[in-house]
Formats: structure tokens, C-alpha cells, sequence
């Protein structure tokens, strides 16, 4: 899979994964457009492409990607908005945003973690996935930094 701009600056390695990137830049820079063009990509490739965002509403979420056939949106891409998962606003947390995910790529995620890599079935290994946090900072605004550290700490 490739992400754009990455051997400018790996020195020309792409076999980087997995791997976490973090793009920062002032409003208006691109990084949203970066992000659509690197989740098409992942999706062209085959990849689930999960996007977690409390600022996009799933009516802008379906504008970012209305090239993409609705069919290969459904079955590849998931949009998740940490607030409107759980039960109600009171429930609003990261177990909620861990189920999304791990629904989607039809993992469990505590068998995920118990079972030995070269125990796992070779299809969920191989099973590429791309995901995007839109910001990370009204992620820690929303959650406590903590619980976002530990949030990325369990998916990795």
C-alpha cells in the first residue's frame, strides 16, 4: 500500500508498516484532503479504512468519498464519530469506538489479544487496515489523555 509523500520522507523506504504517522499543520493546509486521499488508496489496495472523527457529521463523511462505489464504501470504510457511539452521550467512551472497529474488521478483540500471532488464521493476519484519527487533540479534548494513550497502545 502505498501513502503518499512517504519515501520523500523515509529516504525512499515504503515498507513502513505497521506504522503511525501524525500530520500537523495550520488550518486550510490539506491534511483532511491527505487523509480522503490516503484512505482511497488503502481502499484501491484491498485495506479496510476506518476514519474516527467528532467533527464530521456521516452526511460530510459521504461527501469526502462519493467517487467510491456505495457497495465497496460499506464492505471497506467505516466512519465512526466517538460521540454517537454507546448508548447515549453519558455512555460516550473508547470501548464504544474499540467495538466499532473491531466489528468492522470482524475481530474479537479479546482473542485479538490472547492468541499467539502464528496461531491466528492467516486471513486475519494479512488483514491490512488503515486508520485515520482526524484530531487527536479534540480526542484527548473529548477523552482523557490517558485513555487515548491507551487507546493507541492496544491497537498497535
Amino acid at each position: 500500500m502505498r501513502i503518499p509523500g512517504i519515501s520523500e520522507l523515509t529516504d525512499g523506504e515504503e515498507n513502513l508498516l505497521p506504522t503511525l504517522f501524525l500530520l500537523e499543520g495550520p488550518l486550510g493546509v490539506g491534511k483532511r484532503e491527505y487523509c480522503t486521499k490516503f484512505l482511497e488508496d488503502g481502499i484501491n489496495d484491498n485495506a479496510y479504512c476506518i476514519i474516527v472523527s467528532a467533527r464530521i457529521t456521516d452526511s460530510q463523511f459521504k461527501d469526502l468519498f462519493y467517487k467510491i462505489d456505495q457497495k465497496l464504501l460499506k464492505d471497506k470504510l467505516k466512519f465512526i464519530n466517538p460521540l454517537l457511539t454507546g448508548s447515549g452521550y453519558e455512555d460516550v467512551s473508547l470501548d464504544s469506538v474499540y467495538k466499532e472497529i473491531f466489528s468492522f474488521l470482524h475481530l474479537d478483540n479479546k482473542k485479538r489479544k490472547q492468541v499467539p500471532k502464528q496461531d491466528k488464521d492467516p486471513a486475519m493476519v494479512e488483514k491490512q487496515v488503515c486508520l485515520v484519527i482526524e484530531s487527536l487533540n479534540q480526542l484527548c479534548d473529548i477523552f482523557d489523555v490517558d485513555a487515548v494513550g491507551n487507546f493507541f497502545q492496544n491497537l498497535l
